[in-house]
């Protein structure tokens, strides 16, 4: 009989960021609090560091957590998003999805 090894799960891919995303946020006055240490690919080429914490004086908050972050439930990385204290969009796979919830609500 031979061991079998538990089949290593893939890679994510890294989440892909619309070129106009900080015009969005400065739409919906948000800012980008917090941008993490590596770079995020666009769909028109090009490169942008990576948001990570992103704010609205509004209450309005959106946190990248990476699969396996104990504060994601899911098995994908994600933007969870929420207003105030008391409205939670759950967590969305792109920020165009935590922004269209945060428009929406």
């Amino acid at each position: 009989m031979t061991a079998r090894r538990k089949p290593i799960p893939p890679e994510p891919l890294p989440p892909v960021l619309e070129a106009d995303y900080y015009h969005a946020l400065r739409a919906m006055n948000l800012e980008v609090m917090v941008y993490g240490n590596y770079t995020t690919p666009n769909p028109a080429g090009g490169f942008f560091w990576h948001p990570e914490i992103i704010a609205g004086p509004d209450m309005s908050l959106i946190v990248w957590r990476k699969q396996g972050d104990p504060h994601n439930h899911y098995a994908f990385d994600g933007y969870t998003v929420q207003r105030g204290p008391h409205s939670h969009g759950g967590t969305c796979r792109t920020l165009a999805g935590a922004l269209a919830w945060l428009d929406a609500h």
